[in-house]
């Protein structure tokens, strides 16, 4: 999950942040925010679907997994005076991802 959102955000990483930027102010662009977010949880359910997984509270905590990891993008693609060493930054997003699905 962590790799297909990072290639993801590499697509068109201007865009991105111009649609991240509008969904603040403007409500078309924050409801088409919310249905994108909805459809990545979506998916994130179906992956995991396929490995059995059984945890409590799937959807709040793929909520969780989900901010984790945008954010983590967000840091990556566009904080060019990140602080963070990028490869420990997705090490670690992956194990706290792994522990949250437990």
């Amino acid at each position: 999950m962590v790799n297909s959102v990072l290639e993801n955000h590499k697509f068109s990483p201007r865009f991105h942040q111009e649609i991240t930027m509008l969904a603040c102010t403007d409500d078309d662009i924050r409801e088409y925010h919310h249905h994108q977010q909805k459809i990545q949880i979506d998916k994130y359910l179906e992956k995991i679907s396929e490995y059995t997984l059984s945890f409590s509270n799937k959807k709040e905590k793929l909520f969780l997994v989900y901010s984790l990891i945008e954010g983590m993008c967000h840091e990556i693609m566009y904080n060019r005076d990140s602080n963070f060493h990028k490869d420990t930054l997705i090490k670690e997003c992956k194990e706290i991802v792994k522990k949250i699905l437990q």
